[in-house]
């Protein structure tokens, strides 16, 4: 049996792959990213360890978050090692992403990736690749989302799930049962999957 492990360690991440058991080998050990490193003309210069997430798709794209330095500035970014997604001043959808103490994302198995990030003035969306879905104060079917909470999921038809807090009710809120989502609802917004766009703004 084979088994494909990913590990972050300190200023790199490496891929492991295993033929048999895991603890027994035989391996290969192969780096994903390090500082020094370069994407998209932005140069990695640390590895983000409290943001909290590694994925990877089955194409064996890793995602991850790092510090980065290029042509809009300075700043953490989301990336794979083959392109740049969002972050250090990087324009998305009309909007210019930025992370917290705390980002999240989640990669589907085709490589789509979709990330929940701030803009200049505060307001939470979640983003799927290059596109916005949705963001704080956006409504759907009456119900204002309030707050975006937890990481989205995405699957490989491209449906993301985002769960979120709801505003003040106007019509009725389709919601999963109390004891699993207790204080907040859970949003499925469903986007049309399209081929990476060019990373290159």
């Amino acid at each position: 049996m084979k088994y494909a492990i990913t590990m972050l360690l300190a200023g790199c991440a490496f891929a492991f792959t295993f033929h048999g058991s895991a603890r027994a080998g035989p391996y290969t050990l192969e780096i994903v990213a390090q500082a020094g490193d370069i994407i998209d003309d932005r140069a990695i210069t640390e590895f983000s360890f409290e943001a909290i997430g590694i994925g990877i798709s089955d194409d064996r794209e890793v995602a991850f978050f790092a510090r980065v330095r290029g042509p809009q500035g300075v700043g953490k970014g989301l990336m794979t090692q083959r392109r740049f997604i969002a972050g250090a001043g990087k324009a998305v959808d009309g909007h210019v992403p930025q992370f917290g103490s705390e980002p999240s994302f989640a990669i589907n198995g085709l490589g789509d990736v979709a990330y929940k990030a701030t803009n200049p003035n505060v307001a939470r969306g979640v983003f799927l690749n290059q596109k916005l879905l949705i963001m704080n104060g956006d409504e759907i079917n009456g119900q204002e989302i309030s707050t975006i909470v937890d990481p989205p999921a995405v699957n490989n038809a491209g449906t993301v799930v985002i769960p979120a807090r709801p505003g003040p009710i106007k019509l009725s809120l389709e919601r999963r049962e109390r004891n699993h989502c207790r204080q907040s609802g859970c949003y499925r917004r469903v986007h049309d999957r399209q081929s990476h766009p060019s990373s290159d703004q």
